[in-house]
């Protein structure tokens, strides 16, 4: 059934295991991973551990970024995970998915991938949609749009474009599909960054 699934709708990214109406991002998956999940169910520790690390601020979370072989859709996973946890359990996904140049390729896929999401939620969703420019980049040049879905429970999901200047030098334009817990999400915005 997933793979029908996947074959019929070829740019659905957060698989939901069956196909009744999702309350909460448990219920989805990017790659076969799922928030909650540890990545030892998928990684060995020793690779886990060489991974490249991204801090922050406040060290309570930090990301690692993965590049699987078997990867069908994305071309980089970036997971949550708690500071000291032994069982690296995932409280964020970011699949990353490299449209070097090609904006408007990416906003067309974005425009699919936020169309069938909308199809999956209940009422308990909030919709924000959005663009602006990257606060990191000085000349306001690079842009980014968003599509927020915000459940009650507080955790999230994100589906944007970022169109980058070559003068930001922040890597190529890219389309990310982002699962946030609600403590996650929480941390980001406001312990993340000092």
């Amino acid at each position: 059934m997933m793979k029908l699934f996947k074959i019929l709708i070829p740019f659905f990214v957060l698989f939901f295991p069956s196909l009744i109406f999702a309350e909460d991002i448990s219920d989805f998956q990017i790659e076969g991973f799922s928030i909650g999940e540890s990545m030892l169910d998928s990684f060995a520790e020793e690779e886990i551990i060489n991974f490249q690390k991204i801090p922050y601020d406040d060290d309570t979370f930090y990301d690692l970024i993965a590049i699987p072989e078997n990867l069908e859709i994305y071309d980089v996973l970036i997971f949550g995970v708690k500071k000291n946890d032994p069982d690296y359990s995932i409280f964020s996904i970011n699949a990353v998915l490299i449209y070097d140049n090609q904006i408007e390729y990416c906003l067309s896929k974005k425009k699919d991938i936020v169309s069938d999401i909308k199809e999956m939620f209940s009422k308990s969703v909030t919709i924000d949609e959005y663009k602006d420019s990257h606060n990191g980049d000085k000349t306001g040049n690079s842009i980014f749009y968003s599509t927020d879905f915000n459940f009650e429970s507080g955790s999230n999901v994100r589906v944007m474009c970022l169109d980058l200047t070559l003068e930001f030098n922040q890597g190529p334009d890219h389309l990310r599909v982002i699962i946030n817990s609600k403590e996650y999400g929480e941390w980001l915005n406001s312990k993340a960054y000092d």
